[in-house]
């Protein structure tokens, strides 16, 4: 089995992947507001 990809078959997430989703479905930014946190370097 290689030792990059998961059990369920897939590989893991690249660094930074899910950073939007994170941001906007679970803390509920703003797209505008993940924007600003992109532009000053935070993300």
């Amino acid at each position: 089995m290689d030792s990059a990809r998961s059990l369920s078959g897939r590989s893991a997430p690249l660094l930074g992947e899910h950073t939007e989703a994170v941001l906007s479905q679970a803390l509920g930014l703003e797209p505008h507001r993940i924007a600003e946190l992109r532009a000053q370097g935070v993300i």
